[in-house]
């Protein structure tokens, strides 16, 4: 099955709910707002490899593509939308 940017958002949405304290849709910043530090980015970033079995360049990784889940969900699917 093709990952979409929808695939990516509801995963990102679901991981960032279960510890976030406020209520947070996709256009919520996450980065800015101090809801995902630079560990907890870290920690998404491995799951998100785990549960896609995609390979993420840190290198690719900037503060500006992964403030929202939405553009968290853009990086990915113009990165890798051909994975599985």
């Amino acid at each position: 099955m093709k990952n979409t940017k929808e695939t990516y958002l509801q995963f990102i949405l679901n991981e960032l709910r279960q510890t976030s304290p406020i209520a947070l849709t996709e256009n919520t910043s996450v980065l800015k707002s101090g809801i995902l530090d630079s560990i907890g980015l870290v920690e998404l970033l491995v799951n998100l490899q785990k549960q896609f079995g995609i390979q993420i360049d840190l290198a690719d990784v900037k503060r500006d593509s992964f403030d929202t889940p939405e553009l968290m969900a853009d990086f990915l699917s113009l990165h890798f939308a051909e994975s599985r």
